[in-house]
């Protein structure tokens, strides 16, 4: 399918060739790249010039809660329509084995049955292990209709040639359960509490001494007065510092993981 260059919504980039298409991989090029001009390519898919995410959601025409929120691991606005995206970026945001997450993240235009379709991605984020994930939001499976079910499995197809893995999930699974919801809402209302460099300083001398430790040895190692330890210590959290079930009541005997400071190259930045 031919691209088009100079899209008002963001920088195209081709999808595969054909000689990839025969071993069932692709790859992505750069739309302005002169290999772009000499492929076939399989599909088009168009990402934000500005780096973040490819639409902002802003307008009166929305049927769905609208909101862009202040992202402490990545460093930028992520726009979303919906509680199950909300729910979703929360989720990223606190999860260490989320290094990366963008919103609204790209539009795929693909092929099925001769027609062109477009999917957005409402969230688009990378794991610790390697893996990308593409992944469409729904209130329901009730709103998973035939000709949708058909979309997201073109793009599932598509995306499974460059390694991404695509997802549905619905807003009870990503809410989680109640002890998750709770522990999420305390732990994101300090993912800014600042954390000093002597603070880090006492973290790396526990997680010298062992990467095991507890939730009361951590708190009391960053600071003495409970309730200010407890802000560092879920600053952390979020920061992929310290592991714990979030599925689990937060108590003194919690056991932890220290971890060292996330390394890593974006993949979803294209």
């Amino acid at each position: 399918m031919p691209i088009r260059a100079g899209s008002i919504e963001g920088l195209p980039v081709l999808l595969g060739d054909e000689q990839l298409r025969s071993l069932n991989r692709a790859r992505l090029v750069d739309a302005s790249s002169d290999l772009a001009s000499s492929i076939d390519p399989l599909a088009s898919l168009y990402v934000s010039d500005a780096g973040g995410a490819l639409r902002t959601l802003m307008g009166d025409a929305h049927r769905h809660v609208i909101g862009v929120y202040p992202s402490w691991k990545t460093g930028l606005a992520q726009p979303y329509e919906g509680l199950g995206e909300q729910a979703l970026i929360e989720e990223s945001e606190i999860l260490a084995k989320v290094l990366d997450y963008q919103t609204q993240a790209f539009r795929l235009r693909m092929m099925i049955g001769g027609a062109a379709v477009e999917w957005i991605c409402d969230h688009l984020r990378q794991l610790e292990d390697g893996t990308i994930e593409a992944i469409e939001v729904k209130q329901h499976p009730e709103q998973m209709k035939p000709d949708y079910v058909l979309k997201i499995s073109r793009a599932r197809e598509i995306l499974g040639r460059i390694g991404w893995r695509v997802r549905v999930r619905y807003e009870k699974e990503i809410a989680g359960s109640p002890q998750f919801a709770l522990n999420r809402g305390q732990i994101l209302a300090h993912r800014s509490a600042h954390t000093s460099e002597e603070q880090l300083a006492r973290l790396e001398e526990l997680r010298a001494r062992s990467p095991r430790s507890t939730f009361a040895a951590v708190r009391d190692a960053m600071d003495p007065r409970p309730l200010q330890g407890k802000a560092v210590v879920h600053a952390l959290i979020c920061a992929g510092r310290v592991v714990l079930d979030l599925d689990e009541p937060i108590r003194d005997a919690t056991a932890v993981e220290l971890k060292p400071v996330p390394r890593f190259i974006s993949k979803i930045r294209f």
